[in-house]
């Protein structure tokens, strides 16, 4: 999902605060699985942020992240030292968008390792639902162009991913 918000960024897309999720929206959240959703979804609205130099939204995200990876017991990775390293690094897009994968991928390892595959595919499935309503929204009064067909291209291989996920998601079918 996080390769999708660099198409947008380079096909001259212009910012948008209107397709973030609100930072602290996240507290309706009552279910673990509303909050792995929310986690995913807060990742690319959080890198969505970074790609457009939208600095204080960036670290309102991060927040929301932290206290949802706190209330997930998935917090191992989301410590003090990391957010500070984020914070020293607010004015460089590429160590945020390489620090944000990194965290992302580390968590995901954690998850899988730790027989926590559902959270890691609910994190995944809002991380991945987030960044396909962004592409909709960025194209929806858009004709295929020349600078926006890399986003039309990358919305049609969504059909394999999607396949993908729903496999992931396969486990889990009778948990409501």
């Amino acid at each position: 999902p996080m390769e999708i918000l660099n198409d947008l960024n380079k096909s001259n897309m212009h910012y948008s605060r209107q397709f973030l999720i609100e930072e602290k929206k996240f507290q309706s959240a009552t279910t673990s699985q509303q909050k792995a959703l929310f986690m995913g979804a807060y990742g690319i609205d959080m890198g969505y942020c970074i790609n457009y130099n939208q600095n204080q939204p960036t670290l309102n995200y991060l927040a929301s992240i932290k206290k949802l990876s706190d209330d997930l017991n998935i917090s191992k990775y989301y410590d003090q030292s990391f957010v500070d390293r984020f914070n020293k690094n607010i004015e460089h897009r590429d160590s945020l968008m390489k620090m944000t994968n990194d965290i992302y991928s580390l968590t995901d390892k954690y998850l899988k390792s730790n027989d926590q595959l559902k959270t890691s595919v609910l994190i995944l499935t809002g991380s991945w639902i987030e960044s396909i309503y962004f592409c909709l929204q960025m194209i929806k009064d858009s004709p295929k162009s020349d600078t926006n067909s890399t986003i039309y291209l990358r919305l049609w291989n969504q059909r394999l991913y999607l396949k993908q996920l729903l496999e992931a998601m396969e486990p889990f079918k009778d948990d409501a």
